[in-house]
């Protein structure tokens, strides 16, 4: 089996050359890196200010998206 590394960036989220938003790995198993490194939106706006709920709602939505 073929080890595979994939860098995710959801549109829904900032872009930045330093870093991915999400990394999934594949080897005998899988397992999903989720970067969490600001909480801003792709027009730099914050994602549920103050309230961790609304931004656990957020990543829930983009995994589904996938």
């Amino acid at each position: 089996m073929e080890d595979k590394i994939q860098h995710i960036n959801p549109d829904e989220l900032m872009k930045n050359p330093a870093f991915s938003q999400i990394v999934l790995t594949q080897g005998s198993g899988k397992t999903i890196y989720i970067g969490g490194q600001n909480a801003v939106n792709a027009r730099r706006e914050i994602i549920g200010k103050g309230v961790f709920k609304h931004k656990q709602n957020k990543l829930w939505k983009i995994f589904r998206l996938r």
